[in-house]
């Protein structure tokens, strides 16, 4: 994972956000971010900053919060770094051209 802690304690760590479940009308309910070393960390951070991250799934992003073990328990700020064309739901609809 390549992350930087700073002196707030914070950790900034970028990856791909994948979606980890679906709301019945097909919305995207909860995140995980792949890190670039292959380590899958669930976001469990409530608030703005994380509500924003559900319009960008299938985006690479960078985050910065706190992380604890596999989790990312507080986000403090995050920018979109690439967005991927996937599609947006399991059973592939979305996406397609």
């Amino acid at each position: 994972m390549r992350s930087t802690t700073l002196r707030s304690g914070k950790t900034t760590v970028d990856g791909i956000l994948v979606p980890r479940s679906w709301k019945t009308n097909g919305e995207v309910a909860d995140l995980a971010l792949n890190t670039l070393d292959e380590r899958e960390l669930v976001i469990e951070a409530p608030g703005p900053a994380s509500f924003g991250l559900l319009h960008h799934p299938r985006s690479r992003v960078k985050l910065t919060g706190k992380v604890i073990g596999n989790r990312v328990v507080e986000i403090t700020g995050f920018s979109v770094l690439d967005s991927l064309d996937l599609p947006e739901s399991p059973t592939g609809e979305g996406g397609e051209r």
